[in-house]
């Protein structure tokens, strides 16, 4: 059997905890060690999810040379730039998204992938959900008929305002960063399928 595709998370908030749980049941990935701006943070993470290696340096972990890839869950303005450090470390990237602040940003970090001979993906885990490839294979096969209008929403209800990197502005967060993103890219997935398979589309709106 060949072995799994080992990963290490930088960070140690709510969506990497979610993360770290989520491959512990996968049989081709694994979570072998985690960074944190705080050993003690690192430490605890490590011990709650049964991580073998705990450092309290985030370029510690893209020293370690034994991972293959880097699951990027630190804040939205961190991205563009530990993205780009593990790429030239050598390791493929999962980035949280969004995937970074802004286009120039984007296209740079794809540009690094490339020319470091890694793969970069943005964490939009819905993409990869069966009720996903369903709907993309219903359009494809042309079953919705023309396309006249995407209409999306996304929200959740939380009372926990302060402190929260989701409503920093100086880290890059927001409504549109955290959630609208969902909204846009759905809304571009089926535009662009709809227009590769030659449905005519009049407009869109999100």
């Amino acid at each position: 059997m060949n072995q799994p595709l080992r990963f290490g998370i930088l960070g140690t908030g709510n969506i990497a905890r979610q993360f770290a749980q989520g491959v512990a049941g996968a049989k081709r990935s694994a979570v072998v060690c985690v960074a944190s701006r705080s050993q003690d943070k690192a430490d605890a993470f490590a011990g709650a999810h049964t991580i073998d290696r705990a450092y309290g340096r985030y370029q510690s972990l893209l020293e370690d040379e034994n991972i293959d890839a880097v699951y990027v869950s630190l804040p939205n303005s961190m991205h563009h730039e530990w993205t780009i450090k593990a790429l030239k470390a050598g390791k493929h990237v999962l980035c949280e998204k969004p995937l970074a602040s802004n286009a120039k940003q984007a296209v740079e970090m794809f540009d690094t992938a490339t020319s470091c001979d890694r793969l970069l993906v943005e964490a939009f885990m819905y993409r990869s959900h069966p009720q996903t490839h369903a709907i993309i294979q219903k359009i494809k096969q042309g079953a919705i008929g023309r396309v006249l209008l995407v209409r999306t929403s996304f929200c959740y209800c939380t009372q926990r305002i302060a402190d929260n990197i989701r409503f920093d502005a100086s880290l890059d967060g927001g409504a549109l960063m955290d959630i609208g993103c969902y909204c846009i890219d759905f809304a571009r997935l089926m535009i662009w399928l709809a227009r590769r398979c030659n449905l005519n589309v009049e407009h869109w709106r999100v």
